[in-house]
């Protein structure tokens, strides 16, 4: 977490305020790429956005799915609504029903467990789950099956 303090003082230091590149929600590097980064944006607050000149987020390589947690992000740090509140009305906002029900179920695994911790047999269940035809769900379908990983090519992480 960046705080307001910090920001005050690397501004003082470089004499103007900083830009932040927030890698919290990325997953293009060879270990993050096998998660989906669908979380609360914890430590994302008013007081720092204010002492920055500018927060970009990087996203995931799921542009969809990343509309979801950098409305929760901007949300947030505007102000007035805790990271989980904002999560949680992003997912309300922007999926509403079955899908945000079924990415609450299975945050865990996302989050946690990942493409390495799923038998093929959890996978299956899990796109058994996904409703046909949605954007989110097809980008979650594309990820379980493994295209979007990276290699060793990408040298972040």
């Amino acid at each position: 977490m960046i705080t307001e303090a910090e920001l005050i003082s690397v501004a003082e230091t470089l004499r103007r305020k900083p830009f932040i590149w927030d890698n919290t929600f990325a997953n293009d590097g060879p270990k993050q790429c096998k998660f989906l980064k669908l979380k609360p944006p914890q430590g994302r607050y008013p007081g720092p956005y204010a002492a920055a000149a500018g927060w970009a987020f990087n996203p995931m390589n799921q542009a969809k799915l990343s509309r979801l947690v950098v409305h929760a992000a901007m949300k947030s740090i505007s102000g007035g609504v805790t990271p989980e509140a904002a999560y949680d009305e992003s997912l309300e906002i922007n999926l509403g029903g079955p899908l945000r029900d079924i990415l609450v179920r299975w945050n865990k695994t996302l989050l946690e467990t990942g493409l390495d911790g799923m038998d093929a047999e959890t996978k299956s269940r899990f796109r058994d789950e996904l409703p046909a035809k949605d954007p989110c769900a097809a980008e979650i379908i594309e990820w379980l099956s493994g295209a979007t990983l990276v290699g060793p090519e990408c040298l972040t992480d």
